[in-house]
Protein backbone atom coordinates (compact mmCIF):
# COMPACT_ATOMS: atom_id res chain seq x y z
CA UNK A 1 0.00 0.00 0.00
CA UNK A 2 2.53 2.65 0.62
CA UNK A 3 4.71 1.55 -2.52
CA UNK A 4 1.46 2.57 -4.10
CA UNK A 5 1.07 6.07 -2.77
CA UNK A 6 4.24 6.45 -3.14
CA UNK A 7 4.44 5.27 -6.61
CA UNK A 8 1.48 7.90 -7.24
CA UNK A 9 3.29 10.71 -5.60
CA UNK A 10 6.16 10.20 -7.54
CA UNK A 11 4.04 10.37 -11.09
CA UNK A 12 2.51 13.35 -9.99
CA UNK A 13 4.98 15.30 -7.69
CA UNK A 14 4.02 18.63 -8.83
CA UNK A 15 0.82 18.00 -7.58
CA UNK A 16 1.69 16.63 -4.53
CA UNK A 17 3.78 19.15 -3.43
CA UNK A 18 0.79 21.95 -4.79
CA UNK A 19 -1.39 19.94 -1.92
CA UNK A 20 1.34 20.32 0.85
CA UNK A 21 1.93 24.01 0.05
CA UNK A 22 -1.92 24.22 0.32
CA UNK A 23 -2.24 22.47 3.39
CA UNK A 24 0.27 24.84 4.68
CA UNK A 25 -1.03 27.89 3.42
CA UNK A 26 -4.39 26.93 5.11
CA UNK A 27 -3.06 25.68 8.64
CA UNK A 28 -1.31 28.75 9.17
CA UNK A 29 -4.41 30.93 8.31
CA UNK A 30 -5.99 28.84 10.84
CA UNK A 31 -3.81 30.01 13.46
CA UNK A 32 -4.02 33.34 12.33
CA UNK A 33 -7.98 33.51 12.45
CA UNK A 34 -8.39 31.42 15.52
CA UNK A 35 -5.17 32.18 17.62
CA UNK A 36 -5.76 35.54 18.28
CA UNK A 37 -7.97 34.14 21.21
CA UNK A 38 -5.31 32.79 22.63
CA UNK A 39 -4.74 33.63 26.18
CA UNK A 40 -1.78 33.00 28.65
CA UNK A 41 -4.24 34.09 32.02
CA UNK A 42 -4.61 30.85 34.10
CA UNK A 43 -7.46 31.21 36.28
CA UNK A 44 -9.32 27.83 37.85
CA UNK A 45 -11.67 28.96 40.53
CA UNK A 46 -12.75 27.15 43.50
CA UNK A 47 -9.92 24.69 42.95
CA UNK A 48 -7.97 23.34 45.75
CA UNK A 49 -4.58 24.53 44.76
CA UNK A 50 -5.91 28.10 43.35
CA UNK A 51 -7.47 28.40 47.47
CA UNK A 52 -4.45 27.41 48.43
CA UNK A 53 -2.75 30.33 46.20
CA UNK A 54 -4.78 32.70 47.65
CA UNK A 55 -3.92 31.92 50.97
CA UNK A 56 -0.66 32.12 50.90
CA UNK A 57 -0.89 35.44 48.97
CA UNK A 58 -3.33 36.74 51.86
CA UNK A 59 -1.08 35.97 54.97
CA UNK A 60 2.29 35.95 53.00
CA UNK A 61 1.57 39.34 51.25
CA UNK A 62 2.86 37.62 47.80
CA UNK A 63 6.09 38.22 48.11
CA UNK A 64 8.26 36.11 45.99
CA UNK A 65 10.77 33.98 48.00
CA UNK A 66 13.99 33.57 46.66
CA UNK A 67 16.67 30.79 47.00
CA UNK A 68 17.09 29.55 50.69
CA UNK A 69 19.59 27.35 52.79
CA UNK A 70 20.12 26.02 55.80
CA UNK A 71 21.87 26.93 59.41
CA UNK A 72 22.38 23.22 61.14
CA UNK A 73 23.48 23.31 64.75
CA UNK A 74 24.62 19.99 66.46
CA UNK A 75 24.69 19.89 70.05
CA UNK A 76 26.87 16.10 71.36
CA UNK A 77 24.23 16.10 74.55
CA UNK A 78 21.32 18.53 73.22
CA UNK A 79 20.87 21.84 73.38
CA UNK A 80 20.27 23.39 76.88
CA UNK A 81 19.31 27.23 78.03
CA UNK A 82 22.64 29.07 77.46
CA UNK A 83 22.92 27.72 73.83
CA UNK A 84 19.48 28.21 72.35
CA UNK A 85 19.77 31.35 74.44
CA UNK A 86 23.09 32.65 71.97
CA UNK A 87 21.57 30.85 68.85
CA UNK A 88 18.05 32.63 69.43
CA UNK A 89 20.29 35.77 69.56
CA UNK A 90 22.15 35.10 66.40
CA UNK A 91 19.09 33.93 64.58
CA UNK A 92 17.02 37.09 65.50
CA UNK A 93 20.41 39.08 64.42
CA UNK A 94 20.22 38.02 61.14
CA UNK A 95 16.53 37.77 60.91
CA UNK A 96 16.94 41.46 61.55
CA UNK A 97 18.86 41.89 58.16
CA UNK A 98 16.46 43.54 55.27
CA UNK A 99 18.18 40.47 53.00
CA UNK A 100 17.25 37.50 55.06
CA UNK A 101 14.36 35.74 56.60
CA UNK A 102 15.65 33.04 59.35
CA UNK A 103 13.20 31.00 60.91
CA UNK A 104 14.49 29.36 64.24
CA UNK A 105 14.22 25.94 65.13
CA UNK A 106 13.85 26.99 68.76
CA UNK A 107 10.51 28.89 68.11
CA UNK A 108 7.53 27.79 67.78
CA UNK A 109 7.10 28.76 63.76
CA UNK A 110 10.73 26.39 63.70
CA UNK A 111 9.47 23.54 66.49
CA UNK A 112 9.65 20.64 63.66
CA UNK A 113 13.37 21.54 62.46
CA UNK A 114 14.83 20.11 65.65
CA UNK A 115 15.47 16.42 65.91
CA UNK A 116 13.36 13.92 67.38
CA UNK A 117 16.87 13.27 70.09
CA UNK A 118 17.22 17.08 70.24
CA UNK A 119 20.56 16.91 69.83
CA UNK A 120 20.55 18.45 65.54
CA UNK A 121 18.84 21.52 64.70
CA UNK A 122 18.52 23.78 61.63
CA UNK A 123 17.25 27.43 60.87
CA UNK A 124 16.20 27.95 57.23
CA UNK A 125 17.21 31.39 55.77
CA UNK A 126 15.70 32.71 52.99
CA UNK A 127 17.02 35.23 50.88
CA UNK A 128 14.52 38.02 48.47
CA UNK A 129 13.64 36.91 44.65
CA UNK A 130 15.88 40.12 43.88
CA UNK A 131 19.13 38.26 45.31
CA UNK A 132 20.48 36.34 42.30
CA UNK A 133 24.17 36.43 42.06
CA UNK A 134 26.49 34.32 43.36
CA UNK A 135 28.60 37.29 44.33
CA UNK A 136 25.46 38.75 46.79
CA UNK A 137 25.55 35.23 48.47
CA UNK A 138 28.93 34.95 49.18
CA UNK A 139 29.06 38.15 50.61
CA UNK A 140 26.22 38.24 52.70
CA UNK A 141 27.77 34.32 53.91
CA UNK A 142 31.06 35.94 54.56
CA UNK A 143 29.07 39.19 56.92
CA UNK A 144 26.92 35.79 58.46
CA UNK A 145 30.56 34.09 59.35
CA UNK A 146 31.49 37.32 60.93
CA UNK A 147 28.76 37.52 63.23
CA UNK A 148 28.34 34.05 63.83
CA UNK A 149 28.89 33.24 67.41
CA UNK A 150 31.22 30.55 69.49
CA UNK A 151 28.60 29.01 71.63
CA UNK A 152 30.31 26.19 73.91
CA UNK A 153 29.64 22.15 72.76
CA UNK A 154 27.64 23.96 69.20
CA UNK A 155 28.94 22.89 66.19
CA UNK A 156 27.10 25.34 63.30
CA UNK A 157 27.19 24.24 59.80
CA UNK A 158 25.45 26.22 56.74
CA UNK A 159 24.02 24.47 54.33
CA UNK A 160 22.31 24.72 50.70
CA UNK A 161 23.57 25.85 47.33
CA UNK A 162 23.77 29.66 48.17
CA UNK A 163 26.15 28.56 50.94
CA UNK A 164 28.76 26.82 49.27
CA UNK A 165 32.07 27.62 49.05
CA UNK A 166 33.58 27.43 45.03
CA UNK A 167 37.79 26.63 44.68
CA UNK A 168 38.55 26.28 41.02
CA UNK A 169 40.02 23.56 40.51
CA UNK A 170 44.18 23.60 40.34
CA UNK A 171 43.65 21.93 36.43
CA UNK A 172 41.66 24.65 35.22
CA UNK A 173 43.82 27.41 36.94
CA UNK A 174 46.70 26.02 35.31
CA UNK A 175 44.71 26.02 31.78
CA UNK A 176 43.66 29.86 32.70
CA UNK A 177 47.36 30.74 33.21
CA UNK A 178 48.84 28.81 30.29
CA UNK A 179 45.79 30.51 27.86
CA UNK A 180 46.98 33.84 29.04
CA UNK A 181 50.41 33.17 28.33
Amino acid sequence: MLKRIGVIAHAHRRVVVAIWLAIIVALAAGVGVFGNSFSLQFNLPNVESAQGFDLLEERFGGDESGRSGTIVVRSAGGFNETQQSALNDYFALLDGRPDLRVVSPFSAEGARQVSPRGTIAFATVTFPAEIDAVEQFQSIYQEMKAVEPVVDGVQIEYGGEVFAEFEAPTSEVLGLAFAIV
